[in-house]
């Protein structure tokens, strides 16, 4: 593990074999920058894998995380419950993918 920014990680191109983020591209505010970040400092075949919150695509839950966005954003850190990252196919290099979403309010 190495500690820095993740928009500037403390590392040479294609040092590592993998990147993990878990809950903190909500809190990021170019989490795009994150994951090309990310993406340089791969090995050529290296992975990044994410576990990320979504925006419900429920109206009502939706409305729901909107509404509670401001106060757990300043409660929880900077997280935005209510904000969706990069889809995986705007990862650079990215070939194939998958996904499963979860359509819960409440940030798990």
């Amino acid at each position: 593990m190495t500690a820095g920014r993740a928009e500037q990680l403390p590392a040479e191109d294609g040092t590592f074999d993998a990147a993990v983020f878990c809950l903190v591209l909500c809190t990021i505010d170019e989490p795009g920058s994150a994951l090309a970040e990310a993406a340089r400092v791969l090995r050529l075949g290296g992975q990044i894998r994410f576990l990320e919150h979504v925006r419900s695509q429920r109206r009502v839950p939706a409305l729901l995380q909107d509404a509670i966005t401001p106060l757990w954003s300043r409660l929880g850190g900077g997280c935005r419950p209510n904000r969706a990252p990069p889809p995986p196919s705007a990862l650079p290099g990215s070939r194939s993918s998958r996904s499963t979403v979860s359509d819960s309010p409440w940030p798990p």
